[in-house]
């Protein structure tokens, strides 16, 4: 037995110990980012003074004051009492008073936006996730007082958000979900005040109101007595941005010395105070950042020109979008989104007679977009054709954006010319900075490359002094002040660390510098200095010990010849260790399906305090980007309401962290991930088999077991004590050494931002000469490099200790579920050490099926059916039933979801209908239902084309009708036309075959089957049904009644115009006559002991007959009526039974939106 070498591991563990934010921002020549003071917690916002101080807005509600390159100590306001520092909420946005001086006079006033929080504990049980908010805009005067600027809450003035004694909020900004509450603030040239606001809707299904009645007015606090905040007449959800009753989803223009609107503002109504008079645009979802365009504004606010304003809106499902707002544009939100219709709010309709639908009268001029950018497709830039690399060639395809952040024109200073005039402008989620460019008329002519790997951008700024852009990154709750910086001599790259960073006494810790670089490749020298009063030190690498506990700071600096310096910061606990912190629930790759009440419990223990405190915070993984902080508790018990939140296009998933320092500032953090359920994926029928295996010679096991790696993933878990030929080994005398491996290689991306984040293993045989691992553990490929997956939970335990001792042969087939942190890539494979005998030693693997989190695929117009039926096949209808020959003997191999490559040898991967006493006659496979369906497609990935057979030589597809009778389906369109390459030795083609609907029971290919011997074969067969679009289709309500026991009515068909309707009704009280009625509204009135839910004044019915089983069914045909589009049908069962009237038994009711298809 081979002792473990842990080399390998260590290696890998340490490259998974670096800082995930050490990736160097990749900029044009010359230009660098460099940090201003230290990191900030949660910053989100700011704004320059015209001196260059600046002023800093925490989301969680602190305004932080940076100036001469120095943190203020002291907030000069701390709102947090006040601010709901919800999910996307807080304070989001500050500005500074035309001419500020921090004097305690009329131009000190600084400006406030923000969410704000519902009254704690009161509000509680109708408000647990926070959600019914409200944004306000408040302005506090300010005075430097001894070199400290602080607010003066006496001064205090809210100009909107202005709440009523009796709770309501007539003149708030609606907020009634979790994100896009409010946005940026700027001063226009008039001295107007204009203030961006979202939409303050659910970003989690299409949202036209009547979902959150505690949100709005009309609904009275049974604790408190208060009303909801927000007007009733603003409960239209998205579609408050085109509803002027609303200043959601807006731009406003305002007096800022009283909030109210001004006379010229495009939609004044004579009233200053009404909604309507503040509005300057309308249509917009969340324009989180602003900026004005220089030169566009006038001085005389009788003009009405404050100046042009770029708005970024952060898109829903597909684009994102830069606006110009002049004044009384509507930019479409929510019936557009970017450049085109939004589909699903065009179709919705709205439950609030006061909502607009989309087709309704529409308000100000409808305006496209400056631009747009698709969320995922980086072909649908528009306008097309100006997109450019840094260096002005022209780039034939555009560029992906999900959070799209304006930021500032540059005008003159350090840069070279050419960037004169342009915008900056970044997405928060893609990390990119691209620069635009605009023609006399403002239009864009150019888009131009500039930054990648930039980090999270929250907020663009030009310095007043410089004309440097400067921006704030945000990762997860940290933020960096960054500048743009440009210059002949770049600032050196310090990448260093210190292992280990706390311990007993004595403390040896190894320093290391040896990374990093110079971006010019001078030469660099590095100095330390340790905290502890030492003399400093020298070089790239250096060695110090502590004697006396305590923390401290080591401080590195890498200096190059021309004087350019970089300094870091490395704290150091000597004598002290860090908490350890046990998180018991979730757990990692946990999943669940919305809504859920996440359990959170968890503990910390410090081995010199003791029992310490903790803290939870939540981050919402959206995409490709964080929502960090949506949910924090200091409490070790707790529960979380998880919501779904992912749309078509989109992941969404959590990252819970738990956390606890001691009393030195030692702090330890574990965390998990936990998944929406039909998020995850199992990926590995659409991926290829890989191991360590395929790289010897020869490239095959050469023991007993099943030489076909298609095993591993046949969706066969042997139980224990099987035989060998249903695993895969990797038995090759020795030869992989302590390396060996098996996983699987993406054939096709399966969708963007999909992330792997599970494993599951079963094991296979276990020999006296080995069959397991001493050690594993999970890799994930990105970019060619393979990545070790961290956060590894193996349940059960793999029995590392027990592996590693003579004579181990542990549980042969045990399956173990691995979950790991979720990383991104083509590739995932197991790798560790092989156990067994010296020289032997090898894994072993009966099943692996790879997990991924995916995104939501758009709606398909055909939808799979087939795990509803059963496979049927001629060949198990001889004797012996079944086929006979070397492929796969179960026949549910046809439906395992595994697509082996074109061109595969694998027989294993496929069913073939060889049989030695095959008779005469056309071959047949398909599936049957219980019950009629209505078919549409079917998709064929044939097998192995052999000499012998494998193929259909003619081929027709049939269908049964409900009378027993097979006949072929007519218009059938072959995508490629079949039969493709019949050559042997060819195979694993995949044949796609599309029909108008046919109503059947059954569904079959048919023919003559080519070959020697005459047997066809299947790798696989999807069967189709048709999916309408939503809204349409069919929702259950209401429940049974009446009788005893229950009685379902189930839909077997989608409901589309002009095709059939087939119900099936189970759970009467034995045989009898029933019915079925059909009515175009809904009712609840009791009826026989029970409730009819449809209304009785303009039925159809339609008698059915049970059977002894109790279940009946129905075909009726839907006619193709257009005026039926967007109307509703409910349908109700009803079993009359044998004692009448107590036996009469009601269903649950069927609502049916009919549509086309």
């Amino acid at each position: 037995m081979r002792r473990f070498s842990p080399r390998l591991l260590s290696a890998l563990l340490l490259a998974a110990s670096l800082p995930a934010g050490a990736a160097r921002a990749d900029l044009p020549n010359h230009f660098e980012t460099l940090q201003h003071g230290p990191p900030l917690s949660y910053a989100v916002g700011f704004t320059f003074a015209a001196d260059g101080t600046i002023f800093l807005a925490e989301k969680p509600g602190l305004v932080r004051v940076f100036r001469n390159d120095t943190l203020q100590a002291a907030p000069l306001i701390d709102l947090s009492a006040e601010v709901n520092n919800d999910w996307d909420r807080g304070l989001l946005a500050v500005e500074l008073q035309p001419g500020y001086t921090p004097d305690g006079g009329p131009n000190s006033w600084i400006y406030l936006l923000y969410t704000v929080s519902p009254v704690p504990g009161q509000d509680w049980p109708f408000n647990q996730d926070q959600r019914y908010s409200f944004s306000r805009l408040a302005r506090y005067q300010t005075l430097d007082a001894g070199g400290s600027i602080t607010a003066l809450p006496a001064s205090r003035e809210v100009l909107l958000g202005n709440q009523l004694a009796d709770g309501s909020v007539p003149d708030g900004i609606a907020s009634v979900h979790h994100s896009h509450s409010n946005g940026s603030m700027h001063f226009g040239t008039d001295g107007s005040l204009l203030v961006a606001t979202g939409d303050g809707a659910h970003f989690d299904f299409t949202d036209f109101g009547g979902q959150d009645d505690p949100a709005f007015d009309d609904f009275v606090h049974p604790v408190t007595g208060l009303l909801g905040p927000t007007p009733k007449n603003q409960d239209s959800g998205s579609a408050r941005s085109q509803d002027l009753v609303s200043l959601a989803g807006k731009i406003l223009r305002i007096d800022p010395q009283t909030g109210q609107g001004l006379p010229n503002n495009p939609f004044f109504d004579g009233n200053l105070s009404s909604h309507r008079s503040r509005t300057w645009a309308l249509g917009l979802r969340n324009p989180f950042r602003t900026c004005l365009v220089p030169g566009t504004g006038s001085s005389d606010p009788f003009d009405a020109q404050p100046g042009f304003l770029v708005a970024s809106d952060v898109g829903w499902s597909t684009y994102e979008e830069l606006n110009l707002v002049r004044g009384g544009e509507n930019f479409g939100w929510p019936c557009f989104e970017g450049f085109y219709p939004q589909p699903l709010y065009q179709q919705a309709v709205p439950p609030n007679p006061f909502t607009t639908p989309c087709g309704g009268p529409i308000f100000g001029v409808l305006t496209a977009p400056l631009l747009s950018c698709h969320h995922g497709d980086p072909s649908l830039l528009l306008p097309a054709g100006i997109h450019y690399d840094e260096n002005g060639n022209p780039l034939a395809q555009g560029f992906n954006g999900n959070s799209m952040i304006a930021g500032c024109f540059y005008t003159g200073g350090s840069y070279p010319a050419a960037f004169n005039g342009r915008m900056f402008f970044a997405d928060y989620a893609q990390r990119w900075i691209r620069t635009l460019e605009l023609d006399s008329n403002h239009a864009p002519i150019a888009i131009h490359q500039f930054g990648k790997n930039i980090g999270n951008v929250v907020d663009m700024e030009r310095h007043p002094l410089t004309g440097d852009v400067w921006f704030l990154s945000l990762e997860h709750t940290t933020s960096r002040l960054l500048q743009l910086h440009y210059g002949t001599n770049l600032t050196p790259v310090l990448l260093a660390g210190a292992s280990p960073q706390s311990g007993s006494l004595p403390l040896q810790v190894q320093f290391q510098a040896t990374n990093s670089f110079d971006p010019d490749n001078d030469p660099l020298a590095v100095t330390w200095e340790f905290g502890d009063q030492s003399a400093p030190a020298t070089g790239p690498q250096v060695q110090h010990t502590y004697t006396t506990a305590g923390s401290y700071v080591a401080k590195v600096t890498a200096t190059d010849p021309l004087g350019a310096s970089a300094t870091l910061e490395i704290p150091i606990w000597a004598g002290n260790s860090p908490p350890v912190v046990v998180l018991n629930s979730p757990l990692q790759g946990d999943t669940f399906e919305a809504p859920h009440t996440l359990q959170l419990s968890g503990s910390a223990i410090d081995p010199e305090d003791g029992p310490i405190g903790v803290q939870w915070t939540i981050n919402l993984i959206h995409d490709n980007h964080v929502h960090p902080g949506i949910y924090t508790s200091t409490s070790s018990n707790d529960t979380f309401e998880l919501q779904e939140h992912s749309g078509v296009g989109e992941l969404n998933y959590f990252e819970v962290q738990l956390s606890a320092m001691d009393s030195q500032g030692l702090s330890t953090t574990q965390r998990v991930y936990v998944f929406p359920e039909h998020n995850v994926l199992d990926v590995s029928g659409k991926a290829t088999p890989i191991s360590r295996l395929q790289s010897l010679n020869p490239p095959s096991s050469l023991a007993g077991g099943n030489p076909d790696i298609e095993v591993v993933r046949d969706g066969v878990f042997p139980p224990p004590n099987s035989l060998d030929y249903l695993q895969y080994d990797s038995f090759h005398y020795g030869d992989q050494g302590n390396d060996d491996w098996i996983g699987y290689e993406l054939a096709v991306p399966v969708g963007i931002n999909a992330v792997f984040n599970g494993l599951q293993f079963q094991e296979g045989v276990h020999l006296s000469l080995g069959g397991w691992f001493e050690h594993l553990w999970v890799e994930v490929r990105q970019a060619g490099v393979w990545k070790l997956a961290s956060g590894l939970r193996i349940d059960p335990s793999y029995p590392f200790e027990a592996a590693g001792q003579p004579g181990f042969d542990g549980q042969p087939f045990q399956v173990y579920a691995l979950r790991f942190d979720p990383l991104a890539g083509d590739a995932i494979r197991l790798r560790g050490v092989p156990g067994g005998s010296s020289g032997f030693e090898f894994m072993s693997c009966a099943e692996l099926r790879a997990l991924m989190a995916v995104p939501l695929p758009a709606p398909a117009p055909h939808r799979d059916i087939t795990a509803q039926g059963t496979p049927i096949a001629r060949v198990l209808e001889l004797t012996p039933s079944g086929p006979t020959g070397a492929g796969s003997q179960e026949i549910e191999t046809i439906r395992n979801e595994t697509w082996p490559a074109p061109a595969s040898t694998s027989l294993w991967a496929q069913y073939d209908t060889q049989h030695s006493s095959l008779p005469a006659g056309p071959d047949w496979i398909g599936y049957s239902f219980d019950g009629p369906r209505l078919f549409s497609r079917l998709v064929f990935q044939e097998g192995l084309n052999q000499v012998s057979g494998g193929s259909f030589a003619n081929l027709e597809l049939q269908v049964r009708d409900l009378a027993g009778n097979w006949s072929a389906i007519p218009q059938v369109v072959a995508t490629p036309a079949y039969p493709g390459d019949p050559s042997p030795g060819a195979g694993y083609e995949t044949f796609t075959f599309v029909f108008p609907p046919v109503l059947g029971d059954a569904v079959r290919l048919h023919g003559d089957a080519a070959g020697a011997e005459q047997f066809i074969s299947v790798a696989e067969l999807r069967v189709d049904e048709p999916n309408p679009p939503a809204p349409c289709g069919w929702t259950s309500y209401g429940s049974a009644s009446g009788g005893s026991g229950s009685l379902v009515l189930e839909a077997l068909t989608p409901g589309v115009l002009g095709m059939p309707v087939a119900f099936a009704i189970h759970g009467a009280n034995g045989s009898g006559l029933g019915t079925v009625g059909a009515s175009a509204n809904r009712a609840e009135l009791p009826l026989f002991g029970g409730t009819l839910l449809i209304d009785p004044s303009a039925l159809l019915t339609y008698p059915v007959l049970f059977d002894i089983q109790g279940r009946a069914t129905l075909v009726k045909a839907l006619p193709n009526d257009p005026s039926l589009l967007g109307t509703k049908l409910d349908v109700q069962a009803c079993s009359v039974g044998t004692n009448f009237p107590d036996s009469v038994q009601f269903s649950q009711g069927l609502e049916l939106t009919p549509c086309n298809w």
